[in-house]
């Protein structure tokens, strides 16, 4: 099985390989260690290993945006996030399964093989019902409450968006919209609630 090992931090993912290839039916042939990354490399690829917290958008919008483009190659999620809303929130955009970094090594393999047959694997634990999973953001929107939740103003979210004060005033409206709120802090705390977006680790 190849296997696309999608992990920020180096010494976690040069881990998470040699516990994965410990089996001989299970070779790393890619690593990532962003999200975009990880939409470049998922070509060669027959299952997707994928930490939550990454530097440049958050697990959550990489599987939301391999799903969009009609990928359907089984992913796993690996976190330190426990939360149920963040369990189910990973489940309803595509995950196939979803196991905690604590785990031990032959669950994460037992979980990958699971996934990769066609089922889904959930660790003991984080079985989580069905329930209110949230609006669909876009890009600009889910990038603006990443920003803002580490504390930049608007004027800041501009710059580091990369996009006029004017036009991030409009996707603020419509994010304030679809969450039923009255300012983009409020949005912040809405996004976590929902699991939309994590905490910002960085």
């Amino acid at each position: 099985m190849r296997v696309l090992l999608v992990e920020d931090q180096h010494l976690l993912r040069e881990g998470l390989k040699m516990v994965l290839e410990a089996e001989e039916d299970i070779q790393v042939t890619a690593q990532a260690g962003s999200g975009e990354q990880a939409l470049e490399r998922l070509g060669d690829c027959e299952a997707v290993i994928m930490d939550l917290s990454l530097p440049d958008m958050d697990g959550l919008e990489c599987i939301g945006r391999i799903r969009a483009a009609g990928n359907l190659l089984p992913i796993l999620v690996v976190s330190m996030h426990r939360a149920e809303r963040i369990v189910q929130r990973a489940l309803s955009l595509g995950a196939n399964g979803y196991v905690l970094k604590s785990a031990a090594p032959g669950e994460l393999r037992q979980a990958l093989r699971a996934v990769h047959s066609g089922s889904r694997y959930v660790q003991e634990g984080l079985e989580c019902e069905e329930g209110e999973s949230g609006p669909i953001l876009s890009g600009h929107e889910l990038n603006l409450l990443r920003w803002a939740g580490r504390g930049q103003s608007l004027e800041e979210c501009s710059l580091s968006l990369g996009l006029s004060l004017a036009t991030v005033r409009s996707v603020l409206r419509s994010l304030c919209r679809k969450l039923a709120v009255e300012d983009l802090l409020a949005g912040v705390a809405r996004a976590r609630e929902l699991g939309l977006v994590l905490p910002d680790k960085h």
